[in-house]
This record gives structure tokens, C-alpha cells and sequence, in this order.
């Protein structure tokens, strides 16, 4: 489910009564080269035609200028090796399997010549390697458009452009950088926003050269206030960054809404009735899109294909409960019995995924692979008579692909045809209670939700199961042999 910061209708009363000053932060720009060419010229599009009113912090342009020639060249070259890397990896498979036969072939195992010729009619070599000279033929045109897109460079034109027409903030003295990071290092240690999960950059990516780069956010931040101060205008502010140290999210690492600290530091510091709107990258350009009239069809399917897959994902859950019961990947987890049935399936979370967008002027194809956080109810069979039900979680992989119809012409699109496959279980272990003397000491894997005389806890299907009596009173559950009642008091009711 998609979830914005603002609607629609409260952006344009923004943009049309604050008639704001428009930041952007440097990942945006650099996120141009990492998206297909449909998506990149969408974006930019939606980039000019706000144009007049953007404003950037010198952070964001040194940032830019020191950063994009090598986005730039990990994207020219991203389909560049294919061919070979696809033909390595097929030549030491094949490697790899002679190897296996010749030694199986050693020990005289049953038929192992005729599994091998099975096995390499199955696996032709020569057929691979044409497939993928064929995927490169049919792709051709996007490598064209990428090498023309790279070519162009109209991102930095674009740039270049704002900097001849002084909409650059100045750099900051090394006095007041300085302040910044003496600042930073406080804010640092208790996790003040922005910037505080950059704090290790410097040391994962041994960036020795530039001992200010984990406090970039920081400087821009303070670039932000300084210009809404002293030019006494409102400002909406977007960044692809989409940590915590800029928003509050949700357990799905959704953003909800910017950080509340630094929409009071901004009110704090600039001291006048300006205001800011910080929007995410991919609903800024969606909601420019919009106001300005803008096509925006493929950039909205590339921005949001997570939230795309996630919906699939939802309606499937009777298709992976399905897939979870018959292709036996439940039964490895299971303790001492069978896999019965599968209730309650819900995803929690689908915190891990890779996906590849193809498009091809009417359509569109998103392929990959994610890892799903999910619950559900199992039932395992322990005897012709006997069953128990326990609440799981698990962690379950699968790949997938998407087909989408668009409409260009009406700037929307339907999903034509979803697959999941290759579904694995990865983990699956009965939910742990917060205290384990409130499990049921019975079966030791349920809550113990009702008193067991004289001290412990039992839950309701041990309980039942014929060798205990409930007070109708009081609920306490007795074994037989231990209930001195009445029938309708228990001891326990009749001693009080």
C-alpha cells in the first residue's frame, strides 16, 4: 500500500499560498543516471518545468560534481558485460558438472552416463549462449537510449545551468564547517536528525579524503535554514534518502511523515511564518507532475515498483498458503509431526527484494526476487486422533514477475499477469511468548492462558482434552484426580 506524507490537494494549497523556494538534495540528481531512460527523461522534465523556483545548497553541488561520473560510468556499463559474464559463470557450471560425473564415473555408479547425457541435452551450451546474444539483439534499443541519455548529460546541463543563474547557495567558510561539525558530533551521539545514520560512512567506505562527508546532510540542513531566514521564504525540501535520520517510518520502513525535530527546529530557528514541506523524492516528482501537467507514467512505475509488488504480493497469500502445504518446504521446520493445514497466513513485511524494469512503449515487465517477514496458524499432525495448532513466523523467498498494460494516453496502467515461483522457506519457528511461565506447561509451545491448581498455567486445547475439569466459577483448571468440588465451586471457591 502506497502511503504519502501529504495529499495531493494540500501540496497544491502549499505550492500556490507559500509560492515556495524548491530544494532538492544531491542523491535526486544522482539517481537521474540510475534509472531507465523513460523514467530519467520524466524526471527531468518535472525538474524544468519548476526550474525558476529552485534553489540548491553548495553542499548539494560539490556532492553532485564529485559524485556523478562514477554513478555515471557504473550505469553505461551495466549491461556491458553481460554477455561474458553470463558465458564465465555457464563455463565453470560446465566445469564443475564434468568434474562431478568423471568422479562418479570412477566409482561405477548405475547408469551415471546415461544421467549426464540426459542432463546435457537438458543444459545445451551453445543454446544459452545464443539466448543471451539474443536477449542483447532485442535490447539494443535501450542500450542505445542509455548511451544517448549518458551522452547528453543533460542532468548536469541542467545543473551547470542553475549555477549561471546564481540559484547555488555559497559554500560555508572553514570556520563555520567546522561549527557545523562540532555541532554534529553532538547531535551524532544522540541520534538528532538529520544525518546521524552517516555517521560510519567514513569508515565502510574508507572516505579518508573527506572527514566531513558523514556530516553532508548536516551542512545542507543548516544551508536550508540559513537561506529560509535570511530570504524569509517557505521551502519544500525532497531527497531519495529515505532513513530514519530524515523520517519517521513505520515497522515496514515505510516514511510517514518528516521527522517532527527538525519541522520544530525549522520554526525554532527561522522565527517567521514560513513553513516547510519535505516530500520524498518519488512524490515530489508525482505531484509536480501533476500540477505542471507533465508526463509521468514511467516514472511512477519505476519509483513505486516496490509498493507494486508488495500489492501483488497481498493478493497471493492463498497461492504461497497453497504453495507452503503441497511443495513440503513447511514439513523440514516441523518438529515431531506432519504438516496439516496452513490458516491465518499473513506478511508482515517484505523487507528484502531485487527487482529489474523493462519497458517496451505500451508495456512493462518488473522481474526479481524478495524475501518476505510473514505469520501464520500451523496445524501438525502428531496422530490419527491428535492435532496442534501453534502460531509461526517464518521468512520465505520467492521470484516473481509482473506485466503491466499501459496506457499512455490516459497516463495509467493494470497489472495483466502475476507470477510467483521458486517459493522457499527459509526459516520457521513457533512464536515465542514475552515469559515462559505463562506457556502452558503441558505442551510447552502454546500460551498458558488459564490457571493450572495449584500454581502453573495450561492453555484451552490441553485443557480440553478430557483429563481435566474447569470450575465453571473461577476457570481454574484441575486434573481430575486433584478436583475436590462440587461440581459447581471448586476447593479453591468453596475455602474462600
Amino acid at each position: 500500500m502506497k502511503i504519502n506524507t501529504y495529499e495531493y490537494e494540500e501540496f497544491k494549497d502549499f505550492i500556490e499560498q507559500e509560492d515556495p523556494l524548491i530544494v532538492i538534495d544531491s542523491c535526486v540528481f544522482l539517481d537521474y543516471y540510475r534509472y531507465s531512460s523513460q523514467t530519467s527523461k520524466e524526471i527531468l522534465e518535472v525538474l524544468e518545468s519548476v526550474q525558476d523556483n529552485i534553489w540548491i545548497p553548495h553542499q548539494v553541488y560539490y556532492e553532485f560534481i564529485k559524485n556523478h561520473k562514477k554513478v555515471k560510468k557504473e550505469q553505461y556499463n551495466k549491461y556491458k558485460n553481460i554477455l561474458r559474464d553470463i558465458n564465465k559463470y555457464t563455463d565453470e557450471f560446465y566445469h564443475n558438472l564434468t568434474k562431478l560425473f568423471n568422479k562418479y564415473g570412477k566409482y561405477d555408479f548405475p547408469k551415471i552416463n546415461e544421467l549426464k547425457n540426459k542432463i546435457n541435452s537438458y543444459l545445451d551450451k551453445s543454446q544459452i549462449t545464443d539466448a543471451v546474444k539474443t536477449y542483447h539483439e532485442e535490447i539494443k534499443n535501450e542500450l542505445k537510449d542509455t548511451q544517448v541519455l549518458m551522452n547528453k548529460n543533460e542532468i548536469y546541463d541542467f545543473i551547470n545551468n542553475l549555477k549561471i543563474s546564481n540559484k547555488i547557495g555559497d559554500s560555508f567558510s572553514g570556520k563555520r564547517i567546522l561549527e557545523i561539525i562540532e555541532e554534529g558530533i553532538r547531535r551524532y551521539q544522540y541520534n538528532i536528525p538529520p544525518g546521524y545514520e552517516d555517521q560510519t560512512k567514513k569508515i565502510k567506505e574508507n572516505e579518508s579524503s573527506d572527514p566531513k562527508r558523514p556530516y553532508g546532510d548536516l551542512i545542507i540542513w543548516k544551508s536550508i535554514l540559513d537561506k529560509a531566514k535570511e530570504d524569509g521564504v517557505s521551502i519544500v525540501f525532497t531527497t531519495s534518502d529515505s532513513k530514519e535520520d530524515w523520517w519517521a517510518l513505520d515497522e515496514s520502513k515505510n516514511i510517514l511523515h518528516p521527522r517532527d525535530e527538525l519541522i520544530s527546529e525549522f520554526k525554532d530557528f527561522v522565527e517567521n511564518k514560513t513553513q516547510l514541506m519535505m516530500l520524498p523524492m518519488k512524490e515530489f516528482t508525482e505531484y509536480f507532475s501533476r500540477l505542471k501537467q507533465t508526463s509521468f507514467l514511467y516514472a511512477h512505475i519505476e519509483l513505486n515498483a516496490l509498493n507494486i509488488i508488495k500489492d501483488q504480493i497481498s493478493y497471493s497469500t492463498g497461492e504461497i498458503t497453497s504453495s507452503l502445504i503441497h511443495d513440503g518446504e513447511l514439513q523440514l521446520f516441523m518438529e515431531n509431526g506432519l504438516l496439516e493445514d496452513v490458516e491465518d497466513f499473513e506478511i508482515n513485511d517484505v523487507p528484502l527484494f531485487d527487482n529489474n524494469i523493462d519497458f517496451d512503449e505500451d508495456k512493462a515487465s518488473i522481474t526479481g526476487a524478495l524475501t518476505m517477514k510473514a505469520s501464520a496458524i500451523i496445524t501438525e499432525q502428531f496422530g490419527s486422533e491428535y492435532s496442534e495448532s501453534s502460531a509461526y513466523d517464518l521468512e520465505i523467498s520467492a521470484e516473481f514477475s509482473i506485466e503491466l498494460e499501459l496506457n499512455i494516453e490516459e497516463q495509467d496502467y493494470s497489472v495483466a499477469n502475476f507470477k510467483l515461483y521458486s517459493i522457499k522457506v527459509h526459516y520457521a519457528a513457533p512464536q515465542e511468548d514475552i515469559f515462559d511461565d505463562e506457556q502452558c506447561v503441558i505442551c510447552v509451545r502454546r500460551s498458558g492462558v488459564l490457571n493450572l491448581f495449584p500454581n502453573s498455567t495450561i492453555c484451552f486445547e490441553c485443557s480440553a482434552n478430557g483429563d481435566y475439569f474447569i470450575c465453571t466459577n473461577c476457570s481454574t483448571v484441575y486434573k481430575n484426580e486433584d478436583y475436590n468440588g462440587d461440581g459447581e465451586y471448586c476447593q479453591s471457591c468453596l475455602e474462600n
